[in-house]
C-alpha cells in the first residue's frame, strides 16, 4: 500500500518534512523499525480485505528522530460511490507516556507481588517456628506439671509420714524436717534445730555421727540402731536410715522412735 497523503504532525513524525513528500512511499520508506512496517502493512492488508475497521490498535513506532513511542491507531476502510474498499483512512495519537507508566505500574505491580509473596513465605516460616515452640513449650509445661504432681504427692507423703524425716545439704547443714521430727525431736523448725547444733548434737555418741556424715559422703547408705536425745533431753533408742540424694550431695536420714515402737 502506499501513502496518499497526512497532516503535518505525521509528515513530521515520519520525517518527510511537508505533507506532499509522503505520496507514493510505504512505510518500508519512513523510519519504522521492518518489523513495525510489516506488522503496519498487515494491519492494513487485514482492512482493506474485510472491509472492517480496526480501532484502538496499541502499537509501537519509531519516529524519525529515533525515539521509541507507542500509538493508539485508528484504521478505518474508505469506498468509493459503489462501496469498494478504495483505502485506508488512519488516524494515530501518540500514547507513549500512557504506555510508560502503565509499564512502570506492572514492573511496580510485580515487585509488589514478590514483595508480597516472600512475606508470605517469612510469615508462614516464622508461623510454623512459632507452633513448632508452642508445642515444645506445651510439652515441657505438661512435663513440669507431671513432675510437680509427682513431686506435690511425695511432699505429702513425707509430711504425713509417722517416721521422722529431714534433709541437709551438702555442707550438712539441716534445711528441711517433717512433723514427725518436729514432733520426736521437740523442735518445731529448722532453724531451731540448727541452732541447738543438728543431728551431731542429738546422737548421744560422736563417733557414730562422724561415722554417719561420712557415710554419706562417700555415697552410701547408713541404717542402724542410735541413741539420741530431744532438744528437751528426753533419751530415746532410734531406728536411723540416712542416704545420699541426687541432688549435689544432699542427704536424707529416716528416723523411727524404737521405744514407742516397744511400747
Amino acid at each position: 500500500s502506499l501513502y496518499l497523503g497526512c497532516n503535518q504532525k505525521f509528515a513530521s513524525i515520519a520525517g518527510v518534512g511537508l505533507p506532499e513528500n509522503i505520496i507514493g512511499k510505504t512505510d518500508y520508506d519512513l523510519p519504522w523499525k521492518k518489523e513495525e512496517a510489516e506488522w503496519f502493512r498487515e494491519c492494513d492488508r487485514r482492512v482493506m480485505e474485510s472491509g472492517v475497521a480496526e480501532l484502538h490498535i496499541i502499537e509501537p513506532q519509531k519516529t524519525a528522530d529515533g525515539k521509541q513511542t507507542w500509538s493508539d491507531t485508528n484504521k478505518i476502510p474508505l469506498r468509493d460511490a459503489q462501496g469498494n474498499v478504495v483505502g485506508i483512512l488512519g488516524t494515530a495519537e501518540d500514547v507513549s507516556e500512557r504506555k510508560e507508566t502503565e509499564e512502570a505500574l506492572k514492573q511496580s505491580e510485580a515487585k509488589l507481588q514478590k514483595a508480597y509473596a516472600e512475606l508470605e513465605r517469612r510469615v508462614e516460616e516464622r508461623t510454623q517456628e512459632l507452633v513448632q515452640s508452642n508445642q515444645a513449650l506445651q510439652a515441657e509445661i505438661s512435663d513440669r506439671q507431671q513432675i510437680e504432681a509427682a513431686l506435690m504427692l511425695y511432699k505429702q507423703a513425707v509430711e504425713s509420714s509417722h517416721d521422722a524425716i529431714s534433709i541437709a545439704d551438702a555442707a550438712g547443714n539441716h534445711i528441711y524436717q517433717n512433723p514427725a521430727f518436729c514432733k520426736l525431736y521437740e523442735c518445731e523448725t529448722p532453724q531451731a534445730f540448727r541452732e541447738f547444733g543438728g543431728i551431731k548434737s542429738v546422737i548421744t555418741e560422736p563417733k557414730i555421727a562422724h561415722q554417719i556424715q561420712q557415710t554419706i559422703i562417700s555415697g552410701e547408705t547408713w541404717i542402724g540402731e542410735v541413741q539420741q536425745k530431744s532438744v528437751s533431753g528426753r533419751m530415746m533408742q532410734t531406728l536411723l536410715r540416712s542416704y545420699p540424694q541426687c541432688l549435689s550431695g544432699i542427704g536424707k536420714s529416716h528416723i523411727r522412735d524404737r521405744c514407742s515402737q516397744r511400747r
